[in-house]
């Protein structure tokens, strides 16, 4: 999610990252005390009396250099005045005082500067003026706003001036401070800190290094901390906050089915791994306090179980023959964390029939009628006749048509359509039929422009019976652009000028089958000026794709930047048929290839690595920009340096050892011209070893009622080695899932 924030004359510019994987970026304050802006005043006057005045500052940090434009507003006053004091921000915030509004009585040492009048401007009974001070000399400095007509007026503003700013990164028991000057980002060395952490108040003094970080391990931080910042006369003032989860153990709660009835058993489980600097610790032996509320939150079970071997624990509620109907809440109590689950209460009555939709085939080309068919059954065999059918049609984008099965765990995307059901994206047409005597209908369509790209079509059905009971069901088909489709890769993503960089080419029809194209790729390098971008053409390749649907070339780019390759191609009928991937290319040397750039990026050369390899990562900002605060941050701050930029970029190598799966989050922050700019990628670790495969077999397809099923379960490690494991195994009226959907986490997705 990309933010601008605006606020008086100051802009911060950032970037926070949704994210894959268990370990979630600090979440760290990342900000700079020159762009916190405007002063909260303390407004205590305002309760004392009718009349009443207060002010506002234009900047809560200012540039020695810099007027300092106070405004003043006031009610049935006929003049106002400020008196203007340094004092001492250290002992003052030290004391336990907060940030936002300062206590002209709580001050202790303070120093008169000067006694500015306002200019009278009133309206009626209202003043509003302002006055711009000259620069002041650095310090920190309290205004008070004051009129002959408001007694005892208790109103205060603040604000420091200095080049001095203060970045700061936070977790759980961990605190860095990094020091920059404000308007060339380069690092403040030997600043003295002091840090407050609101939860104990006990003072922690530092001073910052050669890089200008000043790191502290603190036992009980807390969510907040004040800090200050001193350098001779310079002050910076901050708080410090982060927002993350304190809890060290995974609690994985799920129940048998996803909707009850009243009378019936719920069975749940709980998958317990405590979080450790490299991976995951099992916690056998732990107590655990589970307590399940109802949907009045009335306690209706309550009992402590013993972590097992195996790291879970497991039980039975039966619910009485009269409970409340709604969610109800399990809890389940580690020490001092709270873990949560629900399920569902409800006297509902089973869905006597399922709906089914289908197509007539997986892939239709655009321009293609595409039909779907509707089969409405009774769960004992019937067709449910001459029922009433509403239809809804949507469609999203999607990539390369040809979609493989995953060859490994790291191949399942847990964020995609498949692994988070259905997303309706956009909406593009609906309808109604009716039910033959069969129980089915068709239905016929023509898809929307494809502008170009692949879509996947979802159709949501509801089938409504002579009773007027309702049953649902959908599906989804793949409409390509063309009759083929391409896909490029590349080893890598970042290179180096004139390093080889393998291309691989893809080519398969819209069934799926591997088929010889000819394709055109194109390879240009892409600048981007205040107007926007520029490509120069660099070469073209002719390509024509074997007969297994793959080619593969070599080139070695020249010039530094991005670079990109787009291959086109037209299928039989005319279509154009594209697909783009992009390359940086890194070069420490030629400035005039370095791009126009406002913002910072960071750029991983792979989107997955293996433990032992060496990730290679570009950071790149304004050409300005000399320093970046380079961070790989999970629970804890893994890795912290200043890297000097040439040109307003720098490559990285960081090592990838096991305690980084399944991943860490790669941060870089830079200052440039008062402005903080800072952005993240997640660096994703292999964790196919963490896998297991778990296979369920039937000794029939079908049995009649009276039968015994036997199942068996085998568990294999991915390599496909037995494994001794512990499972859950249950056996579900399929009918329910029509009622409620399992929302159930996938486990893999919950821990990795």
């Amino acid at each position: 999610m990309d933010e601008k924030y605006e606020e008086g004359r100051e802009t911060v510019k950032g970037k926070i990252s949704s994210f894959k994987g268990k370990w979630a970026s600090l979440l760290a304050v990342m900000a700079i005390v020159l762009c916190v802006i405007m002063a909260f005043p303390f407004e205590s006057a305002f309760a004392a009396s009718d009349s009443y005045v207060w002010g506002s500052v234009n900047g809560r940090n200012m540039l020695p250099d810099e007027p300092i434009k106070i405004s003043v507003r006031g009610y049935k006053v006929k003049s106002a005045y400020l008196e203007i004091y340094k004092f001492d921000a250290v002992e003052y915030y030290a004391s336990g005082n907060d940030m936002w509004s300062l206590r002209s009585d709580k001050v202790k040492t303070k120093e008169f500067v000067k006694k500015v009048n306002v200019p009278s401007r009133i309206t009626k009974n209202s003043f509003d003026s302002s006055v711009t001070l000259d620069p002041l000399a650095p310090g920190a400095y309290m205004v008070l706003v004051k009129s002959p007509q408001v007694t005892n007026s208790t109103e205060v503003i603040w604000f420091t001036v200095g080049r001095l700013g203060l970045i700061t990164k936070q977790c759980k028991g961990e605190l860095l401070v990094h020091a920059v000057n404000v308007m060339t980002g380069e690092p403040f060395d030997n600043v003295n800190i002091m840090c407050r952490p609101q939860s104990k108040g006990e003072v922690v003094n530092g001073v910052t290094d050669s890089n200008g970080i000043w790191r502290t391990s603190l036992d009980d931080m807390g969510n907040s901390s004040m800090i200050v910042g001193t350098y001779d006369n310079d002050v910076a003032v901050m708080y410090s906050s982060s927002w993350w989860d304190e809890r060290e153990n995974m609690v994985y709660m799920y129940t048998d089915r996803p909707v009850y009835r009243p009378g019936q058993q719920v069975s749940f489980k709980g998958i317990i791994r405590r979080q450790a600097e490299s991976g995951y610790d099992i916690p056998s032996g732990q107590e655990v306090a589970v307590k399940v509320f109802d949907s009045k939150d009335n306690l209706i079970y309550d009992k402590t179980f013993n972590v097992n071997e195996w790291g879970s624990f497991y039980g039975d509620l039966q619910l009485s023959s009269e409970p409340p109907l709604g969610y109800y809440s399990i809890n389940a109590t580690i020490g001092d964390e709270i873990h949560y689950s629900s399920f569902e209460v409800q006297e509902y009555r089973k869905p006597e029939w399922s709906v089914d939709v289908s197509f007539d085939k997986p892939v239709y080309v655009t321009g293609d009628e595409v039909e779907f068919t509707v089969q409405a059954n009774y769960y004992f065999g019937s067709p449910v006749a001459d029922g009433n059918v509403s239809y809804r049609i949507y469609r999203q984008e999607m990539g390369f048509i040809k979609t493989e099965e995953p060859q490994s765990w790291d191949d399942y995307d847990f964020d995609s359509y498949d692994y988070y059901n259905y997303y309706y994206g956009e909406y593009v047409s609906s309808g109604e039929t009716v039910l033959d005597e069969g129980g089915s209908a068709r239905v016929k369509f023509i898809p929307a422009d494809a502008n170009g790209k692949n879509y996947r079509y979802m159709v949501e059905v509801d089938v409504r019976d002579t009773t007027d009971r309702i049953a649902s069901g959908r599906a989804n088909v793949s409409v390509a652009k063309g009759l083929f489709d391409i896909k490029l890769e590349t080893d890598r993503y970042l290179v180096g000028v004139d390093d080889t960089v393998k291309v691989n080419v893809f080519t398969a029809d819209v069934d799926q089958n591997v088929v010889s194209e000819d394709v055109d790729v194109r390879i240009f390098s892409r600048k981007w000026t205040k107007k926007g971008s520029v490509d120069t053409p660099i070469d073209v390749k002719k390509i024509e794709t074997a007969a297994d649907g793959t080619a593969v070339f070599e080139f070695s780019p020249s010039i530094s930047g991005n670079v990109i390759l787009m291959a086109e191609g037209r299928d039989e009928r005319g279509n154009l048929i594209k697909a783009e991937e992009y390359l940086w290319v890194w070069s420490s040397k030629a400035s005039s290839d370095v791009s126009y750039q406002e913002n910072v990026q960071v750029i991983l050369d792979r989107d997955r690595y293996e433990i032992g390899d060496t990730a290679s990562i570009m950071v790149t900002g304004p050409i300005s920009c000399t320093h970046a605060l380079f961070t790989v941050e999970g629970q804890r701050i893994k890795r912290a340096d200043v890297i000097e930029l040439q040109n307003g970029a720098a490559k990285i190598d960081v090592d990838i050892t096991e305690d980084m799966a399944p991943n860490l989050f790669v941060c870089i922050t830079m200052v440039n011209d008062g402005n903080m700019l800072t952005d993240q990628e997640s660096l994703n670790v292999s964790v196919e070893h963490k896998g297991m495969v778990i296979e369920i077999t039937s000794n029939k397809d079908q049995y009649k009622p009276g039968e015994v099923a036997t199942y068996k379960v085998t568990t294999k490690t991915v390599d496909g080695e037995p494994i001794q494991a512990e499972l859950s195994f249950g056996l579900v009226d399929e009918s329910i899932y029509a009622i409620r959907e399992d929302n159930t986490e996938d486990i893999r997705r919950f821990f990795y």
